[in-house]
């Protein structure tokens, strides 16, 4: 429950879409690739964007931007409007104030932020690109981006691109 939660946030806080290329059949991102690849994680969790957009429609957002490093987003729910953002570990973590764990959602400690940040440190060493994902209940534009509870991070490899290995042998 806590990965399909995590994975939803991570959907719905995300534009890229995934469509299957009716003339070739193979599935395209369009978007970020980082978002597709969330899509894609989600995709394979059984969420789908047009299901979740019924019950959970984006009301607002808060787009990313390199000075905030995350990216936030408004959905109407049963329940109120909630908020989902994703993006650099230390900034949303900055902006928690709880986190979910095995039990239940606890306040976030001082200790538990060192640990989450030194997971997501040990994460980039082995070439991951990491995002922390988290929500807020009760969210308005104003306060949506603090107050959050940390839902989790995300790792992703993130192989260098095709054209590194020749601009690493001109540099050579």
């Amino acid at each position: 429950e806590r990965l399909r939660r995590l994975l939803t946030a991570a959907l719905l806080a995300s534009d890229a879409e995934v469509k299957r290329d009716e003339a070739s059949g193979r599935w395209l991102a369009h978007g970020d690739p980082t978002e597709a690849a969330l899509v894609v994680a989600a995709g394979k969790a059984g969420l789908r964007r047009a299901d979740l957009g019924v019950t959970h429609p984006r009301v607002q957002e808060v787009p990313f931007s390199a000075e905030t490093k995350r990216m936030t987003t408004l959905h109407r729910t049963a329940t109120g409007t909630v908020a989902f953002g994703k993006g650099a570990p230390e900034p949303i973590l900055d902006s928690c104030t709880a986190l979910m764990g095995p039990d239940g959602e606890r306040p976030m400690d001082d200790a538990a932020r060192a640990g989450i940040l030194a997971a997501a440190r040990s994460m980039a060493e082995q070439a991951m690109r990491v995002l922390a994902v988290a929500a807020r209940t009760s969210a308005t534009l104003d306060n949506c981006e603090r107050d959050l509870t940390l839902l989790g991070l995300v790792g992703m490899t993130d192989p260098p691109r095709p054209e590194v290995p020749a601009a690493l042998a001109e540099c050579a």
